[in-house]
């Protein structure tokens, strides 16, 4: 139903599924993509719901009954993509094929069906309904209640905090390690002498050395200015010289080592935000099991530094 406003207060998707077998995968991303879009305040209006009817043992929930399949990983797992996107399942039934048909729904199933006698199977499928999770309310229930007790489902969650937040002395001790973090980077301000290589050409993994052996060009560096980050893992090619390609995948790397752990030179200001996140993360996984009674705990893992901009 469309409101005044022209958004939905419900939007329904029956049996969504891409072409052929074996694209798993893809239909989750379907299914989250779908989810993620009818979340947005222009789509669906206020205490909005979405439902999605899947074929039985799709969604991987405990409704599925006689219909579960062995492994997790075999489902769409409409809890998690829900959740990964920021909408709560709240509630699971049976699919009722003769109210959907009031809807005017018909279950063909395969492209070619034009009548029931190819019709999608609907037979014990189950109907999934997502709210916005920050819209559950204790009427809603237990939101973890279909889960499979056997499954976990975790999400990371980024902030960005202004510095005036951690005071000065980040902002300071930027400054006075902008020159040592140039040099730790790899980052010079001049050319590599003539005759230079990159350090990755002799062990087959330089792009660009690969592709002039494979064209039979002489192999010639004109513009090395990058050298390889004294926080490479392999010690014995820290400091030498590489090329713009390669200098470019080793950031990747060490930007993710980042992402992972977390800077390690954190002021005593940026300490102490980082204790008052924690607490308050703790405690709000705390109040969230008791408002949505969720039948399993929900743990705080840790809180670090990304990066500073």
């Amino acid at each position: 139903a469309l409101s005044a406003g022209g958004r939905a207060d419900a939007i329904v998707f029956a049996f969504p599924h891409l072409p052929g077998k074996g694209k798993i995968s893809k239909n989750r991303a379907l299914l989250r993509n779908f989810l993620l879009a009818a979340k947005d305040e222009r789509v669906m209006t206020p205490n909005g719901a979405c439902e999605i009817a899947l074929a039985p043992g799709q969604g991987g929930t405990f409704m599925d009954g006689n219909e579960s399949r062995t492994m997790y990983g075999d489902t769409w797992k409409a809890y998690d993509m829900g959740a990964d996107v920021g909408m709560a399942l709240v509630e699971c039934e049976r699919f009722d094929e003769e109210t959907w048909r009031e809807r005017s729904y018909k279950p063909t199933g395969h492209w070619r069906g034009l009548d029931d006698s190819r019709a999608f199977r609907v037979s014990n499928a189950v109907v999934h309904r997502f709210k916005r999770e920050e819209e559950v309310s204790e009427s809603d229930g237990c939101c973890s209640r279909f889960q499979r007790k056997e499954e976990m489902f975790t999400r990371d969650v980024s902030v960005a905090v202004e510095k005036r937040l951690v005071g000065a002395s980040a902002e300071a001790s930027s400054d006075n390690k902008r020159n040592d973090d140039d040099e730790e980077n790899g980052i010079v301000d001049f050319f590599a002498p003539d005759g230079e290589r990159c350090a990755f050409a002799h062990d087959g993994s330089c792009a660009f050395a690969n592709r002039c052996n494979k064209e039979k060009k002489p192999l010639v560096y004109t513009r090395l200015n990058r050298k390889v980050p004294s926080r490479y893992s392999d010690p014995t090619y820290r400091g030498k010289w590489c090329c713009g390609k390669c200098y470019v995948k080793i950031a990747k790397i060490l930007q993710l080592q980042k992402q992972t752990n977390g800077v390690e030179d954190t002021t005593p200001e940026e300490g102490e935000l980082l204790e008052k996140i924690r607490a308050l993360a703790i405690a709000s996984a705390v109040e969230t099991t008791k408002t949505w009674k969720v039948n399993k705990k929900i743990e705080f893992t840790d809180v670090f530094i990304i990066d500073r901009y």
